[in-house]
């Protein structure tokens, strides 16, 4: 579901990752961990790479339009999924 709404909000522009699927789940490790850029582990790739594309992304809006287009494609509300954090 994530693939799908990053395919439609990004803008297609710019050379194609190679391993856009390992920098995304790099960039969500992150967030979901709290840890520094630097702290990465190495099977994402470069820190580097993920943060680059994080912040590219973020200033660009392809998140906010990522998260409208699942908001919109008929799933839970954000608001209404349970996220369990003692794991």
């Amino acid at each position: 579901m994530l693939k799908a709404a990053l395919d439609v909000a990004r803008s297609g522009t710019g050379r194609p990752l190679r391993d856009e699927r390992l920098v995304v789940e790099g960039i969500v490790w992150r967030m979901r961990n709290g840890a520094k850029w630097r702290s990465l582990p190495e099977r994402f790739g470069p820190w580097w790479r993920a943060a680059q594309l994080h912040i590219r992304w973020s200033k660009a809006g392809v998140w906010q339009r990522a998260f409208e287009h699942i908001r919109d494609s008929g799933g839970p509300a954000l608001e209404e999924v349970f996220l369990d954090g003692s794991a």
